[in-house]
């Protein structure tokens, strides 16, 4: 991750116009995860005081370009992290939940993460993890009589602070933010931490740790007193009013997402080394758009004096010109007087472009997209350049890196961070007397079994399905799969959800050239599978 506020990358000249509290502007890391936050979220330019057409200020003077927030903007990122959490989790291309040799644990974690939208939380996790980095965070509320449920949220990393034992596990989980004050006098809290009475329209910190054991909540602390880099602080008192028996999970109930080729607390931004270039297409498209716009209402240029003006009555005073098909100029003529000699009269024309220099830039910006687009491992399919039949298979080689770059965040965000996620959730509703996690022969140990089942990135066609079905039924024949396994194959390949991937079926009896029968040693096959 990029750290260095004075590396005098342009990200950093525009950043550097934030207006940011007293204690940011000592917490390089919360700057550069804020910035990385706010091209993301697409409001990395609200803080500049002027809009592109704002070419002069209420007193006549220049506003340079580099005070202008650009008008066109080509979030490319922001695509980029969508595209991928649809690739990880939405639809056909949800993991599916597998287990060895226990059908009833499949069922409850299903459950499980359904009751908590863990689908769409980890979606949401893919997209805030853009900037290197996030964390998810669960637990069990009791609720009526008997009742429970598990719940869950993403948090932006930048509002957390994690602390990981020796083993590379977490520790504790620091979450902590400024609010207004009016927020904590809803919750009923009247004093902060100073026993000062809370002023509704001052900023205080919320810090909340989850711990091993436990969840501490402190008592709010006013803005300007404490610096989310003091980790100790007498500032930081429990709120007594707010302690919550310990859950002794012996596990922070929480993950914390970090990305490759970064340190273990925020890894490296997937789009940090292209956003000079995502800025510098940005204001090129807005200067583009202008030029566009100046095209469609030429500029009138007068040479020579105005002998009436604008509209029905004469000039005005101030000598202006209104720009409108309803009005119109009049002006002197040609003249030629009694002995012959000519005065030529004035002239008026509109002031227009050829054109050439929108073309020029729009090619620069097209070479950056490709540049960035390179540089993001994001797909490159255009369908404007698709101008003759390509197979499925020509297309997934040009998305070759994209599929390899959804396939590392699968590694990161799936097996990495969904499973354990979840093994992590089982284990906390077992402790908890979650009724999801009370039936029969549900141990911890039955949970550690638990694996995920992945789809392919792109769906086959169907001859593609045809030939692969052929395929299938020969292997079967030929003894080089079973039904079990060709079943698997096949629901990898289309929409259906992989429920029978490693486990130990039955075999089915596939005759062979022996005289007496004598089974194979093919694999066992479930005789109970539905038929491929």
């Amino acid at each position: 991750m990029v750290l260095d506020a004075n590396s005098g990358a342009l990200e950093w000249s525009i950043a550097a116009k934030i207006r940011y509290a007293g204690w940011a502007k000592k917490y390089q890391r919360f700057r550069t995860l804020d910035m990385y936050d706010r091209f993301i979220d697409g409001t990395f330019y609200n803080h500049l005081p002027y809009t592109f057409w704002d070419e002069t200020t209420g007193q006549n003077e220049y506003v340079p370009i580099a005070n202008r927030a650009p008008s066109c903007k080509f979030n490319i990122p922001k695509m980029l992290g969508k595209q991928i959490a649809r690739k990880l989790f939405a639809g056909r291309h949800i993991p599916s939940i597998v287990h060895s040799d226990n059908k009833d644990i499949i069922q409850r974690a299903e459950a499980l993460a359904e009751e908590c939208n863990l689908d769409m939380l980890m979606m949401s996790a893919v997209k805030k993890g853009m900037v290197g980095s996030a964390a998810l965070q669960f637990k069990v509320v009791a609720y009526g009589d008997n009742k429970a449920r598990m719940i869950a949220q993403i948090w932006e990393s930048k509002f957390c602070r994690p602390k990981f034992d020796e083993i590379g596990e977490l520790e504790v989980l620091r979450v902590n933010y400024p609010v207004i004050g009016a927020y904590f006098l809803e919750e009923g809290t009247k004093r902060d931490s100073s026993g000062d009475e809370i002023a509704p329209a001052s900023n205080y910190w919320f810090v909340r740790d989850f711990t091993k054991q436990t969840e501490i909540t402190y008592l709010p602390v006013k803005e300007s007193k404490w610096n989310p880099l003091n980790w100790t602080d007498p500032l930081l008192k429990p709120d007594e009013s707010k302690i919550i028996e310990p859950h002794n999970f012996d596990f922070v109930p929480a993950h914390w997402f970090v990305l490759n080729d970064g340190d273990k607390y925020d890894g490296e931004c997937v789009f940090a080394s292209a956003m000079s270039n995502l800025i510098e297409m940005d204001y090129r498209l807005s200067q583009i758009g202008m030029g566009v716009g100046y095209n469609s209402a030429p500029q009138v240029v007068v040479k020579g004096n105005l002998v009436s003006g604008v509209g029905d009555g004469d000039e005005d005073a101030s000598g202006s010109v209104t720009r409108s098909v309803s009005k119109y100029i009049q002006i002197e003529a040609d003249r030629k007087d009694s002995e012959g000699f000519s005065t030529t009269g004035n002239d008026i024309k509109l002031l227009e472009m050829t054109g050439t220099g929108v073309e020029a830039g729009l090619g620069f910006v097209f070479k950056l997209k490709d540049l960035v687009i390179e540089q993001l491992c994001a797909s490159r399919k255009d369908p404007n350049k698709l101008t003759t039949a390509m197979s499925g298979k020509g297309l997934e080689l040009i998305d070759e890196e994209y599929s390899d770059n959804v396939s590392e965040h699968r590694t990161i965000y799936c097996r990495n961070g969904y499973l354990k996620i979840l093994k992590k959730m089982c284990h906390a509703a077992l402790k908890a007397q979650h009724p999801l996690m009370s039936g029969k022969g549900i141990n911890e140990e039955v949970i550690d079994g638990l694996t995920l089942g992945y789809p392919t990135i792109h769906e086959i066609g169907p001859s593609e399905m045809a030939q692969l079905i052929q395929g299938l039924d020969q292997g079967i024949t030929a003894k080089i799969v079973d039904v079990a396994q060709a079943q698997d194959i096949f629901r990898s390949q289309v929409d259906v959800p992989i429920v029978s991937a490693n486990r130990n079926y039955q075999p089915e009896q596939v005759e062979s050239g022996d005289k007496d029968g004598a089974p194979t040693d093919a694999p066992p096959t479930d005789t109970a599978s539905p038929a491929l």
